[in-house]
């Protein structure tokens, strides 16, 4: 399932850079949580599952944190190659081991220690290998996708701590939530009415985004 979900999840990444091309990252982000609301809202079975919950704060770390990385990583997408962008969205793993062992106290295993180091020395190299021969690699729109990967992190530890009590559609519904009205402001600042073209990339951007999200949740 978390095969599929990352799957569906850089699929999503493809197209919202296909729609960025016309349109603003945060524009995307906004449509993105604009469609994957609709499920809860029009769908009874799925809105009563989405208003059954028993930790309101946990819901909202989740949403609010989570809303704040999506908006990063599309404008982080819109700005860099979407290659990069992904890579160093996808350390949020080494955020939220660390943040799960903060705050919820789940422990780092040993065996795993290795893998994330090797893996980070992967992600220099590829940022690295981008860059000239004066230059780190790790400009502006680098560092936000960086960002976006902490948060990120801090998302999926709320995720990890709710899964506790809650269900994946209260999970789901309120990162659909708090990630439109944290988009809202800027998509709708940079907003652009988009071709046929450009709202055929945004509605797959969202429909991929809302098979990616529930299989990660559950």
């Amino acid at each position: 399932m978390l095969a599929c979900s990352s799957t569906l999840f850089g699929l999503m990444a493809f197209t919202a850079k296909l729609a960025s091309a016309d349109l603003g990252g945060g524009q995307v982000a906004m449509v993105r949580f604009v469609i994957t609301i609709l499920p809860v809202l029009v769908y009874p079975p799925f809105r009563r599952a989405a208003l059954t919950f028993e930790r309101f704060d946990l819901l909202f770390y989740r949403g609010f944190f989570g809303g704040v990385a999506v908006l990063f990583y599309f404008l982080a997408i819109q700005h860099t190659t979407v290659g990069t962008a992904t890579l160093l969205n996808y350390t949020s793993p080494i955020w939220a081991g660390l943040f799960a062992t903060l705050f919820i106290g789940e422990p780092i295993r040993p065996r795993a220690i290795l893998p994330l180091a090797i893996a980070f020395c992967g992600v220099v190299l590829v940022v690295r290998s981008h860059a000239g021969p004066n230059e780190f690699g790790v400009g502006r729109w680098e560092l936000v996708a960086l960002f976006s990967a902490m948060l990120s992190g801090a998302a999926v530890t709320a995720i990890r701590f709710a899964r506790r009590t809650e269900g994946s559609w209260s999970i789901f519904a309120s990162f659909a939530l708090f990630g439109l009205l944290v988009t809202a402001p800027v998509g709708i600042w940079q907003w652009r009415w988009p071709s046929l073209r450009g709202w055929f990339w945004l509605v797959l951007v969202g429909v991929l985004s809302i098979g990616a999200q529930l299989l990660m949740t559950h």
